[in-house]
């Protein structure tokens, strides 16, 4: 799969990724009423006059927004619907009385002023163009919905006044994580916190959970030309399991919902007939950073007389052998050899 600076480069471009094999690539261009989009530089206009042959064209919009009609001369079309042009032509062509009553027609064959890109753990990454109003579950729905891989949190990247230079938007994307999730909205306006952007644009986080269940309606972000949706690959959240259990390795938090000590010492098998339950440990950063050892009596734990403890990501739990007297300082201190010897990459 190409990598995100290649997708951001060639979307920059204006080129469409490629599809993935056995698929097809997204549609550049739709087609979708035509009477409430706004023209702009780019987009490429099919003019009729019914009876007026000579009237008849492919003009595309300039970079200045202006299109030329034979014998009526250059018209700003930039920000008028289809509708507001033909009525525009129709005036012209009367008052140079070429015409007593034009039947005017325009329509848009293709449309290129207002692309935005949808990349990264989406099924059909690329380029769409807005021809209403779009929003960003539009683009997401667009994009065939989300994969199953991604993170809690994905990035709007949207440009400035000034133009940012391509090297400032591929180097503006963030690893984000599912944790990242957490973290409360900085830009209430826009219903998310900014992460740091790149030179002349602005990136907006945005949760993609909140989103989808409609709890705050301001993340649904109505799209303008030029934003780039970037969705990330969820890091995976691990735990370790070490000591006198039946499977001791590294093991991945579920994305979703929360699962306990007892659970996870389930999970890896469940206790040797050697091991210490009611001296076990649960090695976990503090508020400083620093690791340190909590005893944890998982006997008792599951004789129901001690609540269970919720785990979180990077705790580490030690079930020790009943012939082993370890006590936390000593634990802290084999944990760079515990964990080397039984990890599961």
């Amino acid at each position: 799969m190409p990598g995100l600076s290649h997708l951001l480069f060639t979307m920059l471009l204006g080129v469409v990724p490629p599809a993935p094999a056995g698929g097809t690539a997204p549609e550049a261009t739709e087609i979708i009423s035509q009477g409430d989009y706004r023209l702009g530089p780019g987009d490429l206009l099919s003019i009729t006059v019914s009876g007026a042959r000579n009237f008849d064209q492919s003009a595309r919009v300039s970079n200045s927004g202006r299109i030329r009609i034979p014998y009526v001369g250059v018209m700003f079309v930039a920000e008028q619907t289809t509708l507001e042009v033909e009525s525009e032509i129709a005036s012209l062509i009367q008052k140079h009385e070429l015409i007593s009553e034009p039947s005017v027609r325009v329509q848009v064959e293709q449309y290129r002023s207002r692309p935005t890109y949808i990349i990264g753990e989406v099924n059909t990454p690329g380029q769409f163009v807005i021809t209403g109003e779009m929003f960003l579950l539009d683009l997401i729905s667009k994009a065939g919905g989300l994969l199953p891989g991604a993170a809690e949190t994905a990035v709007l990247y949207r440009r400035s006044q000034a133009k940012p230079s391509v090297k400032a938007r591929i180097l503006g994307a963030p690893e984000i994580g599912a944790a990242d999730a957490a973290a409360p909205p900085a830009n209430q306006n826009a219903g998310a916190s900014q992460a740091e952007p790149g030179a002349g644009e602005t990136a907006i986080s945005i949760n993609l959970r909140e989103l989808r269940e409609g709890k705050r309606p301001e993340l649904n972000v109505r799209l303008e030309g030029g934003d780039i949706f970037y969705v990330p690959r969820a890091r995976p959240q691990n735990i370790w399991i070490i000591g006198d259990v039946k499977v001791p390795g590294g093991y991945t938090l579920p994305r979703r919902g929360q699962i306990t000590a007892a659970q996870a010492v389930i999970y890896a098998g469940g206790p040797l007939p050697t091991a210490k339950m009611k001296d076990g440990f649960l090695m976990r950063h503090n508020a400083a950073g620093v690791r340190e050892a909590l005893p944890v009596d998982f006997a008792a734990i599951i004789d129901g007389r001690r609540p269970d403890i919720p785990v979180l990501p990077d705790d580490i739990i030690f079930i020790p052998n009943s012939s082993v007297k370890t006590v936390a300082a000593g634990l802290l201190t084999m944990l760079p050899r515990l964990l080397q010897q039984f990890i599961i990459f």
